[in-house]
């Protein structure tokens, strides 16, 4: 699968025909299902590397201008970059006023100053990246969603039974009755063992204590 050409088609057919990135994703997974036999998570996975690879040549464009920029730094502190004279900048003063210029400008790099430079790729800016990541993940949701939901129809078609998702797993109603009932029972058992506790220990102080003196009491 040529992700990258699914990512370019996605930025560059939605600016075209109005449609979502979302709807787009949802649209070629599932022509890469039919006709690639490519699973859908295979397909999210492959597109969101493809995003996150696209991203980092971004950030690295960013890490590289930093450098460049604390390397000449450096040089003015170290005396060995030269004005417009020629003359090395020596002066304590002057270096620490264009360095200050530096600073100031780094302050105002970003990501979204740069674009993706990569040969025959469209020059996307970071925000535009991020937005096809977030519309990618709602496009994995949905598709889970659909799955489930032909799995769910697949077992009753065949069962006959009705199927409900429960905490993310997929149960019957005879098993959800088959818990009920344990549940119910439990609930019993629980009542009767705490009676015969009671007698057990009303017959203990009966004995210790002997009836006639608990009959006394009563008198």
């Amino acid at each position: 699968m040529n992700y990258l050409k699914i990512v370019i088609n996605a930025y560059t057919d939605t600016q075209v025909q109005g449609n979502t990135y979302k709807s787009y994703f949802i649209q070629e997974a599932q022509k890469a299902r039919r006709d690639d036999f490519c699973e859908y998570d295979d397909f999210i996975i492959g597109c969101k590397k493809t995003i996150q690879d696209l991203k980092n040549n971004i950030e690295q464009q960013l890490a590289n201008c930093q450098h460049e920029h604390k390397k000449m730094m450096n040089l003015y502190y170290m005396g060995e970059m030269k004005a417009k004279d020629e003359h090395f900048i020596t002066d304590k003063l002057e270096q620490e006023i264009n360095v200050a210029k530096i600073r100031q400008q780094m302050e105002t790099f970003g990501l979204n100053n740069f674009r993706v430079n990569i040969n025959d790729v469209p020059r996307f800016a970071y925000s535009e990246l991020l937005e096809l990541e977030k519309q990618i993940e709602q496009a994995e949701m949905e598709l889970k969603n659909k799955k489930t939901e032909n799995i769910i129809s697949q077992i009753q078609s065949i069962s006959g039974e009705n199927i409900v998702v429960n905490n993310g797993n997929i149960e019957g109603s005879q098993n959800i009755n088959q818990k009920k009932s344990f549940l119910n029972n439990s609930k019993k058992w629980t009542i009767i063992s705490t009676i015969i506790t009671l007698l057990g220990i009303i017959v203990t102080i009966v004995s210790i204590v002997g009836w006639e003196k608990i009959s006394n009491l009563f008198k």
